[in-house]
């Protein structure tokens, strides 16, 4: 492991200094030792996240393309069409259901989803509330609603709130990445609680 850090920091030794130890340039050119060859400063990013040269999609954009996914699913899920359903998510997407195991996996997903029709899960809303886009990520905070009417049962209503990871994908689609939602108690927030005592 200490060999991989050291192997890491030797190659990013140049991007932070400035500084290469790349070999000399043609006959002729700058006579300065190969340790000191002057190389063009760089922003280093961290992992995953885009540097300050990357083109940035315009944010309303990115909202426009969530939001006619979000309407494509709501759709799907209404016709039981678990393919329209399934080109909405990532390869690799996941969920982490309220009080549930992580569901992950486009195929587990849609899966999921079948489940939950099959459980009396009706008329499913989502609104999006806000996008933030950083490069080819988007955070996508929202609000929920659906209806739960399993037939032998008194309906029941779910609502709450929802955070969503979209990813910009090579053909320039975005797609569901991750995903995490809670539901909206009906005694209130802990601290509507709170205030009342």
């Amino acid at each position: 492991m200490k060999l991989l850090s050291l192997i890491a920091w030797a190659a990013l030794l140049p991007l932070l200094t400035g500084y290469s130890d790349s070999v000399a340039g043609p006959p002729g050119s700058d006579p300065a030792p190969a340790s000191l060859k002057k190389v063009e400063p760089r922003v280093v990013a961290p992992l995953g996240v885009p540097s300050l040269g990357d083109a940035r999609p315009d944010n309303a954009d990115v909202r426009r393309a969530i939001e006619a996914a979000n309407d494509r699913w709501m759709a799907a899920f209404r016709r039981n069409d678990s393919k329209s359903m399934a080109s909405v998510y990532a390869s690799d997407a996941s969920l982490i259901p309220p009080d549930e195991a992580i569901v992950e996996g486009r195929a587990d997903i849609v899966s999921y989803f079948a489940a939950q029709r099959g459980l009396g899960m009706r008329n499913p809303f989502v609104k999006t509330l806000e996008v933030y886009t950083m490069g080819d990520v988007a955070y996508e905070v929202g609000t929920y609603g659906l209806r739960y009417d399993p037939g032998d049962e008194k309906p029941r209503t779910d609502s709450g709130r929802y955070f969503a990871i979209w990813k910009a994908q090579d053909d320039g689609t975005w797609r569901y990445h991750h995903g995490i939602w809670s539901r909206t108690s009906s005694r209130g927030s802990a601290l509507d609680r709170r205030a009342a005592e």
